[in-house]
C-alpha cells in the first residue's frame, strides 16, 4: 500500500503486474469465445450417434397423427444424451417402417443432423455420421407388435406386393431422377412428387409419400399400381455422391446402373 499522512491509499500496482493481469483477462476472453464457438460448431460424431440411439430406443414403428405419436418423439421435444441437450427440429413418420428426424444440439440449431430409422426385421437406424452403415446402439426394447384386423389382413393377402428386384428397380428410377431435392413443391420435379406414376422394368409404380427434409436426405414410400397396401421405402442420401439404401435390406447400399449426377 502507498502510505500518506493520516490515511491508507489504494495499492500501487507495478506496470509488469498490470501487463500480466491484462494478459490473463485477454486469455479469459479468448477461452470464453472458444467455448461459444465450439458450441456453435455442432455435435461430434459420437454425440450424433448418442442422440440418435435415444430416439432409436424410445421412438419405434411410429405412424399416424400427432395424437398417435409420443410427445418425446415430436417436434420441439428436448432430451439428454450423454449429458448433452438435443432438440427435435423435424420429425417424419411416412410409415410405421420408416421414421426420420432432424436434430440439433440446444444452442446450435443451425448445425443439424439427421436420424433415419427403419424396420428390417428389427428396428434399426442409419449411422448419422455415416449413412452407409447401421447405427450401433445398446440393446433396445423389443418390437411392439400391433394386432391386425383379420378383414384387412385377408384383403391384403389377395394382392401380392412387388418382388425384391422390382423394389430395387423402382428405387433405382428415383435414385437416377430425384437427387438432392429440398424446398416447396414448386422446387420439386413432378416426377418426384406424391401421386406420380412411373415405370420400372415394365411395371407401374406410384409414389404414395415423399419427404425432402434436406438436400442430403430424400425419402419415398412406393407401391405397385393396384397393390397400394403393399408399400416399401426408398431412402436416398448424400455421402460424397447420391446413394440409396437397398429397399429390401437397409443395411446395404442399392446397386443401380451408372447414371449421371443431376445438379439441382
Amino acid at each position: 500500500w502507498a502510505q500518506g499522512p493520516g490515511s491508507l491509499q489504494r495499492p500501487v500496482v507495478s506496470s509488469s503486474a498490470q501487463v500480466a493481469m491484462g494478459s490473463l483477462s485477454h486469455t479469459a476472453l479468448i477461452c470464453a469465445f472458444c467455448v461459444r464457438l465450439a458450441c456453435a460448431e455442432g455435435p461430434s460424431a459420437e454425440q450424433e450417434r448418442g442422440a440418435c440411439c435415444v430416439l432409436h430406443d424410445k421412438c419405434q414403428w411410429l405412424h399416424g397423427g400427432l395424437s398417435d405419436i409420443p410427445a418425446e418423439c415430436q417436434v420441439g421435444h428436448v432430451f439428454q444424451a450423454d449429458g448433452t441437450g438435443f432438440k427435435i427440429l423435424e420429425a417424419h413418420y411416412p410409415s410405421a417402417d420408416a421414421n426420420s428426424y432432424v436434430l440439433a444440439v440446444q444452442g446450435a440449431e443451425n448445425s443439424t443432423f439427421e436420424c433415419s430409422c427403419f424396420d428390417h426385421g428389427d428396428w434399426l437406424c442409419n449411422d448419422p455420421a455415416d449413412f452407409a452403415h447401421v447405427l450401433q446402439c445398446a440393446a433396445a426394447p423389443q418390437k411392439v407388435v400391433m394386432a391386425s384386423n383379420p378383414a384387412v389382413a385377408a384383403a391384403e393377402a389377395v394382392t401380392d406386393g412387388p418382388s425384391a428386384e422390382q423394389e430395387r428397380g423402382a428405387c433405382c428410377v428415383l435414385h437416377d431422377k430425384c437427387q438432392w431435392l429440398h424446398g416447396g413443391l414448386s422446387d420439386i420435379p413432378a416426377e418426384c412428387q406424391v401421386g406420380h406414376v412411373f415405370q420400372a422394368d415394365g411395371t407401374g409404380f406410384k409414389i404414395l409419400e415423399a419427404h425432402y427434409p434436406s438436400t442430403d436426405a430424400n425419402n419415398y414410400v412406393l407401391a405397385l399400381e393396384g397393390a397400394e397396401s403393399k408399400t416399401f421405402d426408398c431412402s436416398c442420401f448424400d455421402h460424397g455422391d447420391w446413394f440409396c439404401s437397398d429397399p429390401t435390406d437397409f443395411a446395404h447400399l442399392l446397386e443401380c446402373k451408372a447414371s449421371q449426377t443431376v445438379v439441382v
